[in-house]
């Protein structure tokens, strides 16, 4: 019988998969947020909203790609 601790670890290919996905949905938030900021200033649409969300996308998104590093670095466990 198998040990807890010897669960299922992902390859490191994978690891790196992930880390490119979450580096594109980082890029893929800025972007979103960066053209938000001039459409909120012309527009005057107080959907202020809506800049948060993007902010709120790209800090999570880091916070991903310091999880995935720290995988990456200690396949092992964490």
């Amino acid at each position: 019988m198998e040990s807890r601790s010897s669960a299922y670890r992902p390859e490191l290919s994978a690891v790196r998969s992930a880390q490119a996905a979450v580096r594109l949905g980082t890029l893929a938030w800025i972007l979103a947020g960066l053209i938000g900021v001039p459409v909120l200033v012309v527009r005057d649409a107080g959907a202020s909203w809506w800049l948060l969300t993007c902010a709120i996308g790209v800090v999570s998104g880091l916070f991903g790609l310091l999880y995935l590093r720290a995988k990456a670095r200690y396949p092992e466990g964490l």
